[in-house]
């Protein structure tokens, strides 16, 4: 039984009651973050709606959840999560921080033969998977890789 004796003291059952509510949702909170991957990081796509047209943006959205469907790939960054926002589009994608392939070309020079060699191999392994789902990537150049690392 919950009974309230005046508008300022809660009983002995309210605050038992009470309890067990804020117990539920504190279990509930630990449910959901570690349901999530809370603490990793994450990189944040904004493209501007006059650069692309509704029509490509849900096309390009199509093609990331059937790579997601499909089982993903080690070399290709993945997508979580999109949204739009005013004249925007918001990507929430795997975060690659050693910046692209054609920075580090600018900056370093060639890459050795055994770099060069291990490159084709994981850029044509990603490319593999691509054909094999019935995907095709439309603009490959050294702008549009990124490496993991700078070493």
């Amino acid at each position: 039984m919950f009974f309230v004796r005046n508008r300022f003291e809660i009983c002995h059952y309210d605050r038992i009651y009470l309890f067990g509510i804020l117990l539920l949702l504190l279990l509930l909170l630990i449910r959901f973050l570690s349901s999530h991957n809370i603490g990793e990081l994450y990189a944040v796509k904004k493209i501007s709606k006059q650069y692309t047209t509704d029509a490509t943006f849900e096309r390009e959205m199509d093609a990331f959840m059937h790579m997601r469907q499909s089982g993903d790939h080690p070399n290709i960054c993945g997508l979580h999560e999109n949204f739009e926002e005013g004249n925007f589009y918001y990507l929430i994608l795997d975060l690659v921080q050693g910046g692209e392939m054609f920075d580090h070309l600018i900056r370093d020079g060639a890459y050795s033969e055994a770099d060069a060699a291990r490159l084709v191999r994981e850029v044509g392994s990603a490319l593999n998977f691509l054909h094999g789902i019935g995907l095709v990537h439309s603009d490959l150049k050294p702008e549009n890789l990124y490496v993991i690392n700078i070493s």
